[in-house]
């Protein structure tokens, strides 16, 4: 953030967007609810913004063709 801040870029960070949870050390599930916490703690702190799209696709696996990937429908609604 601060390196593209110093070269007059506007960083835009994005949260991970998921389905499901795992409790699995070995699952990247079983991270991502930090590394979610930990782009929106980064874009408070570094005054960057922050596009939480794991809370907008939250309640909504409809949207999802497996875990992780948006269906033709996500991907619209990422697109507004």
């Amino acid at each position: 953030v601060r390196t593209s801040q110093a070269r007059g870029i506007v960083p835009v960070l994005l949260t991970r967007p998921f389905v499901g949870a795992s409790t699995d050390p070995g699952v990247w599930k079983t991270h991502a609810p930090r590394y979610n916490e930990a782009t929106r703690e980064v874009g408070r702190a570094e005054g960057a913004l922050v596009v939480d799209v794991h809370s907008a696709f939250a309640d909504r696996p409809d949207l999802f063709d497996d875990e992780s990937h948006f269906g033709t429908a996500g991907h619209a609604r990422m697109a507004d």
